[in-house]
């Protein structure tokens, strides 16, 4: 797409049996028929898209955070369970094992309603928002996908690094602009290419690097021995 300078490439799927997508593949094909194309007739246009983060909230095999009582599993969890690079359909996997393993942990751990009654709370959960701010809110999020899209995404470079940090550190706080600015930031400070996270300026990996990259609030610094990042609290 960079080199044709266009806004998509074709799928092409007309090889495949009409009944055999239709059957294994019901939703893209329903999809597809809604907007008026025949996955077994027309060329598809296709584009990249943002999916979900890799990595996430970092816990053990059972769903445990370090915040006592605090589970996460799914796409939002880093558990190790796939290494460092998770794909889309692994995530079946986890769809079967982990919660299991997490619901035994909770019954283990005894935990009930009660056990929360002190919890704290982001300071921001029960404070209404008007309708100026929650304008205000939409028009920041956009700014920050469009900034992370452009500048983090498949490609990345030193230049375009830097230049995201700098707009981030310049918006309002909000949970939004921290995880953007953590992602942008480690990513700038990970000088080599691995996995997904691709340097033009760094192609090759790193053998310094070989670590994963865990930000921790109370560490206030990235857990690496290669990355120091200081982390807002």
């Amino acid at each position: 797409m960079k080199q044709t300078e266009t806004d998509f490439v074709y799928l092409d799927a007309t090889k495949i049996d009409k009944a055999l997508l239709a059957k294994d593949f019901p939703n893209i094909y329903q999809f597809c028929d809604h907007y008026g194309y025949k996955l077994d007739q027309d060329l598809i246009p296709v584009r990249p898209a943002a999916h979900y983060s890799i990595g996430g909230i970092k816990t053990d095999i059972a769903g445990r955070t370090n915040v006592s009582g605090l589970f996460a599993i799914g796409e939002c969890a880093s558990n190790g369970l796939h290494g460092a690079n998770r794909l889309a359909s692994n995530s079946l996997l986890e769809c079967l094992v982990v919660p299991e393993l997490a619901y035994q942990a909770v019954l283990d751990a005894n935990l009930t309603a009660e056990s929360f009654d002190e919890f704290d709370y982001c300071s921001d959960y029960f404070v209404p928002v008007t309708h100026r701010e929650k304008k205000a809110h939409q028009e920041n999020l956009e700014q920050i996908r469009s900034v992370m899209s452009k500048n983090v995404g498949v490609e990345r470079r030193q230049k375009s690094l830097q230049s995201t940090v700098k707009f981030l550190e310049s918006l309002d706080l909000s949970k939004e602009r921290m995880t953007a600015y953590l992602v942008a930031k480690s990513a700038l400070q990970r000088k080599e290419s691995r996995g997904v996270h691709f340097r033009l300026d760094s192609p090759r990996p790193a053998k310094a690097l070989e670590r994963s990259t865990i930000l921790s609030k109370e560490a206030k610094t990235i857990r690496s021995a290669a990355l120091k990042i200081p982390v807002s609290t």
